[in-house]
């Protein structure tokens, strides 16, 4: 069983239950606490140790309050606590304030449990602006993860998490430019009109994490959710690059659906006019 498999909305107390029934063990991407953090400096940075270690290796799941012995779940107690929602917002505020730079998509879900408690799941994304370090109360330290729990990053990690980071901005924006002059060049799957282009790019970060793969091969769940911008009626199919969308024949513009998750809105029928660009919207939205 993986409890990253669920929707952390989704998460009950029954499926925690599970993680001591299956005797699932603490690893990279989970961590058991036997407390809660409390208000002293020293447990504070406990928890932005722990929030950053995730946030700069692979991501993963903080579970307060479980036993586990030699890591392996053994019950889960909770926390008797009258304000859940308080202890959600003190937690958050102090992964907040206390990292630099701020982890974006730090998720905190209060799940009540049958004997009255309360589990707290912290759920941390993979950052994609890494390093991050924790400065509360004048520390500066930067942590990371592996099989064996956390550690303080050393040289060599660090220079490798700030390459990380640049390689991949550079891997976004190199495909831009590809993708930009292809067009500009007429290298599209659709014919447009001519008068300019109006370019979008939606790029999700799974996109270029490498072993992503969007799964396309029910049509039907994206019809209704992906159009051409401005258009009213258009068509969808395969293609090599995943699933295209494009108006029937008028050559307005096309949306492409790349199979690792990105999306390419291209719009046709823009004019320049005295060196301003018009672009001639006809749909209300």
């Amino acid at each position: 069983m993986s409890i990253n498999k669920f929707e952390l909305d989704s998460i009950s107390g029954d499926d925690l239950q599970e993680l001591v029934e299956y005797k699932v063990p603490e690893g990279l991407n989970i961590e058991y606490k036997r407390e809660l953090y409390g208000g002293k400096d020293s447990e504070k940075k406990e928890l932005l140790k722990d929030i950053s270690s995730f946030a700069n290796t692979s991501g993963g799941n903080l579970i307060i309050r479980i036993k586990e012995e030699k890591g392996i779940a053994i019950s889960i107690d909770g926390v008797s606590c009258t304000d859940p929602d308080a202890e959600k917002m003190r937690l958050q505020q102090i992964i907040q304030n206390g990292l630099n730079p701020r982890i974006i998509g730090a998720r905190i879900k209060v799940v009540p449990l049958s004997n009255n408690n309360y589990a707290f799941i912290i759920r941390i994304s993979k950052s994609w602006n890494p390093p991050h370090r924790v400065i509360y109360k004048n520390s500066n330290r930067f942590y990371l993860r592996n099989s064996g729990g956390v550690h303080e990053a050393d040289v060599n990690e660090l220079r490798n998490l700030f390459t990380m980071a640049d390689n991949f901005y550079n891997r976004i924006f190199s495909f831009q430019d590809q993708r930009i002059g292809k067009i500009i060049n007429g290298q599209i799957p659709h014919n447009l009109k001519s008068n300019g282009r109006l370019i979008v790019h939606i790029v999700p970060f799974l996109g270029f994490e490498g072993n992503y793969k969007l799964d396309i091969t029910n049509i039907n769940q994206f019809k209704g959710c992906f159009h051409p911008i401005d258009t009213s009626y258009y068509e969808n199919r395969f293609n090599f690059d995943g699933l295209l969308f494009q108006d029937s024949d008028i050559g307005n513009g096309y949306m492409q659906l790349y199979r690792n998750g990105i999306i390419e809105s291209v719009i046709a029928d823009i004019i320049h006019n005295n060196g301003e660009v018009i672009y001639r919207w006809s749909q209300s939205t």
